[in-house]
């Protein structure tokens, strides 16, 4: 027997996911925010070869930084973008494994973003579970109160 929610269950349940997946896109910023700082205090200051890749990886670290803020605060309005960070730290860690210990950086970058893919994937589902029978708003669309359905795509 299936039992419908509504009202205030769901609401109360809808925005307990939208907290978890705020949180834990907040946390994903803070990580990402902190390794950033620490790799700008080790950018090399003389003209080493490999300054750029150095300064690309500081500037990457602030950018997810930022899109991870973006998510906390709008977890459930950006579905595409939580799937196109969680594939690239998806991408970066089998990178990382696959180059293994020999590789510096390779088992740090292993473990951090691999993390971010457990992290960043619960983040993700709980963002669902908020969209789930709600709007965007968190209220419950007519179509679901009425069909006792999900959200309709045309709304």
């Amino acid at each position: 027997m299936t039992v419908h929610t509504s009202g205030p269950a769901l609401l109360r349940r809808s925005l307990a996911a939208r907290r978890i997946s705020s949180g834990l896109a907040g946390l994903s910023a803070v990580l990402a925010a902190g390794a950033g700082a620490e790799a700008a205090t080790s950018l090399p200051s003389d003209g080493h070869a490999s300054l750029m890749v150095y300064t690309w990886q500081v500037v990457g670290f602030f950018t997810f930084a930022a899109i991870f803020a973006l998510l906390a605060l709008r977890p459930r309005t950006s579905p595409a973008l939580w799937i196109v960070v969680i594939a690239n730290k998806v991408v970066l860690s089998a990178a990382a494994l696959a180059f293994g210990p020999a590789v510096a950086g390779s088992v740090q970058s292993a473990t951090w973003d691999g993390a971010l893919v457990v992290i960043l994937t619960a983040g993700f589902a709980a963002s669902l579970l908020a969209r789930d029978r709600t709007g965007v708003d968190g209220e419950e669309t007519p179509a679901a109160a009425m069909a006792g359905t999900k959200k309709s795509r045309s709304q």
